[in-house]
């Protein structure tokens, strides 16, 4: 394998994993649920629904539930969290490239502790990998490498996620899009990690490897998300970020705030939209939701 392919197979794991770096998917419930991971926000002009996402999953997801579909139906615009229609791969390896090598003398091997670099060798050697292909890669690459390889080898595809369908909704419809940030955003919020956090999101993706463990967090993770149950899910994603206090804070809390006044513009307007994000971005006490709360407006579970 040369070293084009090389690296090109790892930044392909890792732009798998890039705009979810908690995993999910597999199969739902076979009851459906009287709530769902969805709200309608109110203003005195116009109405925006929030969507939670899962970023990546399988066919058995679908059809969803009618209620979902019945919101998806109603937006004249639809939201993501970054630009869908620009999503040039290409491209975004370019930026990862530049954003996630080294330089001069620095490695992977002399940036992290020795405990780590063993169990990060053993990791890739089980997905045939040798640790020397990394060699040149910062740990916050690395560990979306490891996040992407789990979720190949679940089955699990951005093509079947959340995102994606109400993208294939609104290209049906004809209807415009909006992006809450630029995907360069996404990127950033790894290559600017610390030093000490980029090795905590490398142990964390390594918790994920252990056989079966992946497979039973999604698999609650679908389910609750398939119930409606916000506190179950609350806790289920956050279980990712429990020993990563910065990431959470530049992954999730940060990202939030910043978005809540492109959707207070939305609701300003006169266009029902329909904004889909990660679940994990609805929850909590500086979700989406409790923030527009606390800004005055209605929001309601449906």
């Amino acid at each position: 394998m040369t070293i084009f392919r090389t690296r090109t197979t790892i930044l392909a794991a890792a732009l798998l994993a890039i705009v979810g770096v908690v995993l999910h998917a597999q199969q739902p419930p076979k009851k459906q649920s009287s709530q769902h991971i969805l709200w309608k926000v109110s203003s005195p002009t116009n109405t925006v629904y929030l969507l939670g996402s899962i970023h990546l999953l399988n066919k058995d997801i679908y059809p969803l539930d009618t209620a979902i579909d019945a919101a998806i139906n109603q937006a004249e615009v639809y939201a993501f969290e970054t630009d869908m229609d620009s999503l040039n791969q290409d491209a975004i390896a370019g930026l990862m490239f530049a954003k996630g090598m080294y330089s001069g003398d620095k490695t992977l091997k002399n940036s992290i502790s020795k405990s780590t670099y063993k169990k990060v060798a053993a990791a890739l050697e089980k997905q045939g990998m040798a640790i020397a292909l990394f060699n040149k890669f910062k740990p916050w690459v690395v560990a979306l490498t490891v996040m992407g390889l789990q979720l190949k080898e679940a089955e699990m595809t951005a093509e079947y996620g959340i995102d994606k369908y109400v993208h294939n909704k609104a290209e049906e419809r004809g209807k415009a899009t909006a992006a809450l940030e630029a995907v360069t955003d996404q990127i950033n919020i790894f290559s600017t990690l610390s030093d000490a956090a980029q090795e905590s999101l490398l142990k964390q993706s390594l918790v994920g490897a252990k056989e079966g463990e992946a497979v039973k967090d999604v698999n609650s993770i679908v389910k609750a998300w398939q119930q409606g149950d916000v506190k179950s899910l609350e806790k289920l994603l956050q279980k990712s970020y429990k020993s990563d206090p910065e990431l959470y804070k530049r992954a999730v809390t940060n990202r939030n705030h910043n978005w809540i006044p492109k959707i207070e513009e939305f609701l300003r307007g006169n266009q029902t939209h329909l904004v889909t994000v990660g679940a994990l971005h609805l929850v909590g006490k500086e979700g989406v939701v409790e923030l527009l709360r606390a800004q005055g407006y209605s929001v309601q579970q449906l």
